[in-house]
């Protein structure tokens, strides 16, 4: 439901970016994420069974760890086939933990410590995944979890004369370089290329999002919202504003733009998406219940306060998104607030027109 009340610097994203994956922006990804998880299983499936098979495991109970092992690396391999998204939030670093852990306590079994310390391999694949599908502190879980279980490894190595004291150092360092160096750069990188993205989506002056952006946010709001949770697209317009440039220069009118921009975000609140669709005109997804959606629509203040430039009216246009998960219903909505939009401004402008 739209909140009056809430205050959301315009350009602030709609979703929580604790994790770096965001579901409804990043759901492209999804089919290739699945793809190399289920892979990922499967090479741990093979691993485990190949060490159960060759007796690699000391006696008793380590070689049905391993087949168990083998058999949970199977089971996830069909869950990543069946599942149509990828895990993301608290559901990834649950996954993360398991995995982990299977994998640590496939590889304690093992009678020789150089099959165990080569075999800190396979936690490549899992650091891949923490490294951008898991929040900060699953990240941070998982790299303690690697160094401590690498260093141990090695430790049981100089206490058993299976290997000398240098010779572990640089073992362990050379493995601590791959398993926690390269998750936390690859992490900063990822990090680098995902605010670059989201620049992308902004629109520089005003703050707000861009026609570009929109969309983005139409995708997220769409896969956030509730099954019973009305949408509805606004078309503001500014009513002359060729007249603001005209008479007090370009300057005044871009501190115009930015008034409305805040404007815009002060009303809808963090339930919306607001963006500039053009020079003086800007567009809003709202989502809510929608008895309350309609009136908070129907009211919309059509003038601003002119704090940085002279007050301003607008035309305003509004239109339900019938079909949230189709990005044609949105451009179909879009033209439809466009229209209501043009029926306002031909009544003179400072109202709002909707179309149900």
């Amino acid at each position: 439901m739209v909140d009056p009340s809430s205050r959301r610097r315009p350009g602030v994203r709609l979703v929580d970016s604790s994790t770096l994956y965001v579901r409804g922006r990043d759901q492209r990804l999804d089919a290739l994420v699945r793809f190399t998880l289920a892979s990922a299983c499967a090479t741990v499936a093979i691993y485990a069974g190949a060490l159960a098979l060759g007796g690699f495991a000391r006696s008793g109970s380590g070689t049905a760890l391993l087949w168990f092992v083998a058999g949970a690396a199977v089971m996830s391999v069909a869950v990543w086939v069946a599942s149509p998204v990828a895990l993301s939030g608290w559901q990834a670093t649950v996954f993360a933990c398991i995995a982990d852990l299977g994998i640590a306590a496939g590889l304690g079994v093992l009678r020789d410590t150089h099959v165990i310390f080569g075999g800190c391999i396979v936690f490549v694949l899992t650091g891949v995944f923490v490294t951008i599908h898991v929040p900060p502190i699953g990240l941070g879980m998982h790299l303690v979890f690697v160094a401590a279980f690498v260093c141990s490894t090695g430790v049981l190595m100089v206490v058993r004369g299976d290997i000398s004291l240098a010779m572990s150092v640089v073992g362990v360092t050379l493995w601590l370089w791959v398993l926690v160096g390269s998750p936390l750069l690859g992490r900063r990188i990822w990090i680098g290329i995902s605010a670059a993205a989201d620049l992308a989506n902004y629109d520089p002056l005003t703050g707000v999002l861009n026609r570009a952006g929109l969309d983005h946010a139409y995708r997220e709001l769409a896969a956030a919202a509730a099954i019973d949770t009305a949408m509805m697209v606004i078309v503001i317009d500014i009513d002359a504003f060729k007249a603001v440039n005209d008479r007090f220069g370009h300057a005044v009118g871009d501190a115009v733009l930015v008034e409305t921009a805040h404007h815009l975000t002060h009303y809808f609140g963090r339930y919306a998406a607001i963006a500039r669709s053009g020079g003086e005109e800007f567009t809003v997804i709202a989502t809510g219940d929608h008895v309350t959606l309609e009136r908070h629509v129907a009211a919309t203040p059509t003038t601003t306060l002119g704090v940085h430039g002279p007050p301003v009216t607008f035309s305003v246009g509004a239109a339900s998104c019938a079909y949230r998960d189709r990005q044609s219903s949105l451009l179909q909505a879009m033209a439809a607030a466009d229209h209501a939009m043009y029926a306002a401004k031909a009544r003179g402008g400072n109202c709002t027109h909707l179309v149900i």
